[in-house]
């Protein structure tokens, strides 16, 4: 199964991530990931509905993805977070950094 694609979608970037994104999975993807945000035409929202787990490295990944599109400018926000993905998220308090389409 593809773990992400990419949609623009009325000048945001789109980045649709599915799958378990434990250590070797992040891996994979990063460097097609950091271009996909890179290229973004103004701010990105990343599809989590598909994720399945997500291990400290793709938690990692999202934090300093959103760091680094803040630094730009731009805005970054999450869209369809697993319920499972969203308690951690609460216990580790980063539902007050992320904005939620």
């Amino acid at each position: 199964m593809e773990q992400m694609s990419v949609e623009d979608r009325e000048g945001v970037r789109w980045i649709i991530l599915s799958g378990d994104l434990d250590q070797s999975e992040v891996l994979q993807i990063k460097a097609d990931f950091d271009r996909a945000v890179n290229a973004a035409p103004g701010d990105v929202v990343l599809d989590l509905s598909g994720v399945t787990f997500m291990g400290t490295l793709g938690i990692g990944l999202l934090v300093s993805t959103r760091d680094r599109v803040l630094k730009l400018g731009s805005k970054l926000a999450l869209s369809g977070v697993p319920e499972s993905l969203d308690r951690t998220f609460e216990a580790m308090t980063l539902n007050e950094i992320f904005d939620r389409v």
